[in-house]
């Protein structure tokens, strides 16, 4: 959340082009990842974190606790990226991942863009409990390209 800066520390100012290079990994990276998730064909056992994180996800979002939300869906994350077989694809990804989390923090406490979350991640996780891997992958690109459409408008309103 804070760059060093010298002898001080700082929030870390992403620009419109960081953001764009970011997310051009993460589409590249993500998507694939789901796919070999899916393809594992992951159990009842293997999904419970990633329905758990969602459950608690609709809970926060339904008493409008935008911290208990981005807690939640950071756990969904950790969840669904155990289910990925490739460590090193899991690191750069969580790499890449870290560089927006603090812009989250502004997002995921407005009500419509925890709403858009949350039907993102039901469609994930149920491509990824029918282990059907395209529709995964699929519906990471669409969720990314939900986060990154809202993280720039937002951050456009600050």
């Amino acid at each position: 959340l804070v760059v060093a800066d010298g002898r001080s520390f700082t929030v870390p100012a992403l620009t419109d082009d960081d953001i764009e290079e970011i997310y051009a990994l993460r589409f590249l990276l993500e998507p694939e990842a789901l796919r070999l998730a899916a393809a594992s064909h992951p159990d009842r056992k293997a999904l419970a974190p990633l329905r758990a994180a969602l459950d608690a996800m609709a809970a926060a979002h339904e008493a409008g606790d935008g911290a208990a939300f981005m807690e939640a869906n950071y756990r969904y994350r950790d969840a669904w990226t155990a289910l990925v077989p490739n460590g090193r694809l899991v690191r750069a990804i969580a790499l890449y991942a870290d560089h927006v989390r603090y812009l989250r923090a502004f997002t995921l406490d407005t009500p419509p863009v925890r709403a858009v979350v949350l039907k993102g991640l039901k469609q994930l996780t149920d491509a990824l409990a029918a282990g059907e891997g395209d529709a995964a992958a699929q519906a990471m690109l669409a969720h990314l390209g939900n986060a990154k459409r809202i993280l720039l408008e937002m951050k456009g309103k600050s």
